[in-house]
C-alpha cells in the first residue's frame, strides 16, 4: 500500500548497508505482501518484472489472509533456497581443504570478526560541525543517501530514519555538542531537519511543518 515500494526496498538495502556492509552479501528473496489489495495488485506486475531483471527471486503473498498455497510455497522456496547455500558452503569448504588452504577456524574467527569491526567502523562514521549558535550539519555519505532516499511525507519513513540515527550514536553525538529545542540540523546540504525535545517524543529529529504527514 506503499506508493513507491521499490525505493522502500532500496531504503531497506541502505539502512542494511548502514548496520553492516556484510548482510548485503546474504543470499534473498523479495517477497511483496498485501496482494489482497487493489493497489498492491495493480503494482505487482512492475515490481515482478523489475526483481526478474535483476535475477532475483520474488513472490507475492497475502499474509493477512494467510492463504496456504502461497505460505506453502515460499516455504519452499526457502528451503530450497537453505539447501543451496548450504551445498555451497560445502563445497567451498572442500575446495579449500584440496589446495591444502585450510586455516585455522579460530583464526578465521578472529579475522572475520576484525573485518565485521571495521565494516561497520567505516559504515557507521559521522560527522558533526555546528555552522551557527542554532545549525549544525551531519555530514555522511550513507547518511545523506539515505535522507535522500527517504519519503519525508510519511511518518514510518520519517520513523525509519529516526531509528538509524539512533542506532549510529547520530542524536546522542547532537545532544554532546549542545543541540538544543528548535535548533536546525542539516543532513549534509540538502535536508533540513528540526530538533525536538518534547516530552512526548524527545530528542528527535522532525520535518519542518511545511512538509506534513500523508500518513
Amino acid at each position: 500500500d506503499r506508493p513507491d515500494p521499490l525505493n522502500d526496498y532500496e531504503v531497506i538495502r541502505q539502512e542494511l548497508d548502514m548496520f553492516s556492509p556484510f548482510l548485503l552479501d546474504k543470499p534473498e528473496i523479495v517477497v511483496f505482501n498485501k496482494m489482497d489489495l487493489p493497489e498492491a495488485q495493480e503494482k505487482w506486475p512492475e515490481i515482478k518484472a523489475h526483481f526478474e531483471s535483476l535475477g532475483m527471486p520474488v513472490m507475492a503473498v497475502t499474509a493477512a489472509q494467510g492463504y496456504s498455497t502461497e505460505a506453502s510455497e515460499l516455504i519452499s522456496v526457502l528451503v530450497e533456497k537453505d539447501t543451496e547455500i548450504k551445498n555451497q558452503l560445502k563445497l567451498q569448504e572442500e575446495m579449500q581443504k584440496a589446495k591444502g588452504q585450510k586455516k585455522d577456524k579460530r583464526t578465521e574467527k578472529k579475522e572475520r570478526a576484525k573485518a565485521l569491526r571495521q565494516q561497520q567502523q567505516n559504515a557507521q562514521a559521522f560527522e558533526i560541525e555546528q555552522l551557527d549558535k542554532k545549525i549544525y550539519r551531519v555530514s555522511s555519505p550513507k547518511i545523506e543517501k539515505l535522507a535522500q532516499m527517504t519519503k519525508w511525507e510519511y511518518r514510518d519513513g520519517v520513523e525509519r530514519f529516526e531509528t538509524v540515527m539512533r542506532a549510529m550514536g547520530v542524536y546522542k553525538a547532537l545532544k554532546k555538542r549542545g543541540v538544543r529545542e528548535g535548533d536546525l540540523v542539516l543532513i549534509g546540504n540538502e535536508q533540513e531537519l528540526v530538533w525536538s525535545d518534547s516530552t512526548d517524543q524527545p530528542n528527535v529529529l522532525k520535518v519542518p511543518a511545511r512538509l506534513p504527514y500523508e500518513g
